[in-house]
């Protein structure tokens, strides 16, 4: 793929790549002049990639904050492997470490995630505690690991309807429905809020896409046409990779079940969690119980949506300037 500047980005990031043990992630590099005040990572959800963060990367750049804003495996312009243990998210945190010690060596980082990127974020925290001197998370909350895998139970029970769309998304071959950029463009759009002329959503978390409306769904009022269309070419073709990543539910437990076993999981750093007062798929509700796992846990409801980097980004970066403000001294 030719490498565009993202709409937005102009003058503040660049593409950056980093070869991390038998895979190549690639990264929105944005460095400010000066003295710089820390180094965040940023790991995106789905269907999302690095430019998802774009409103926290022009704020923490205004700030004097080095950002990297990796696209994770299977999106984007990083590696897309075969074999689904390579998208376990203590991997992902595992290799993000290392590529902390090149960018920011000797440096302890902030870092930030959004839907499946909170499982990266948390686990980086988790695995490499003294790596991690703060968290910004937003719209999932930390879920405790577990010793006994009981989300096949979960997910394959109906009273548990609000998670039907991971049944679907899950499905080994229901990536097929969005081979080429077209199809793509209307999967995003409906994902961001889009609707139909009549005003229908694109499916729910009931049921998950319906299909046959996509077609009909119009630009979502979250984006404009720029900046869906670059992250429909940065999607190129295929969606597999990203629907991947709600095929690992048993690979996270395998992985993490060493730490749920030895238990006594806190979180010691300042923590930032947000979550959309209108979000259909985790309602902030879910937040309960959170904080008895957090030594310094702020927890706050904004209105917007699942998408609430962006449908509400003045609110969460003002939320972002004043946590922030507790180890700069930012006024």
């Amino acid at each position: 793929m030719a490498e565009t500047t993202p709409p937005g980005l102009e003058g503040i990031v660049q593409h950056r790549y980093a070869q991390v043990g038998s895979h190549r992630y690639h990264y929105l590099h944005a460095k400010p002049s000066g003295k710089l005040k820390g180094t965040f990572f940023l790991f995106h959800g789905f269907p999302d990639i690095s430019y998802g963060w774009r409103y926290q990367i022009t704020l923490l750049h205004s700030l004097g904050y080095e950002v990297v804003a990796a696209d994770m495996l299977g999106f984007g312009r990083s590696s897309a492997p075969t074999d689904l243990k390579e998208y376990a998210a203590k991997l992902h945190a595992d290799e993000m470490a290392t590529l902390a010690g090149r960018v920011a060596p000797g440096q302890r980082i902030f870092a930030g995630g959004h839907d499946f990127g909170v499982f990266v974020a948390y686990r980086l925290a988790i695995y490499h505690p003294d790596l991690v001197q703060g968290l910004f998370v937003a719209a999932i909350p930390f879920l405790p690991l577990e010793t006994k895998f009981e989300f096949a139970d979960r997910i394959g029970d109906e009273s548990h309807s609000a998670i039907g769309y991971m049944r679907q998304f899950g499905g080994p071959e229901f990536h097929k429905n969005f081979v080429g950029q077209d199809k793509i463009w209307h999967l995003l759009s409906a994902c961001y809020n889009g609707t139909t002329p009549e005003g229908e959503p694109g499916g729910s978390p009931e049921v998950g896409l319906i299909l046959d409306r996509l077609p009909r769904i119009g630009l979502s009022p979250i984006v404009t046409e720029e900046e869906l269309a670059y992250i429909v070419s940065e999607y190129g073709d295929s969606v597999q990779g990203p629907f991947n990543w709600y095929r690992l539910s048993k690979i996270n437990f395998d992985a993490d079940l060493p730490a749920a076993e030895k238990g006594n999981i806190r979180f010691k750093m300042p923590t930032l969690f947000v979550a959309g007062k209108d979000d259909p798929y985790l309602p902030p509700s879910i937040t309960d119980g959170m904080k008895s796992y957090f030594d310094d846990l702020e927890l706050h409801e904004v209105d917007g949506t699942h998408w609430v980097l962006w449908d509400a980004r003045d609110k969460v970066n003002e939320l972002l300037t004043k946590f922030l403000s507790r180890f700069t001294g930012l006024s």
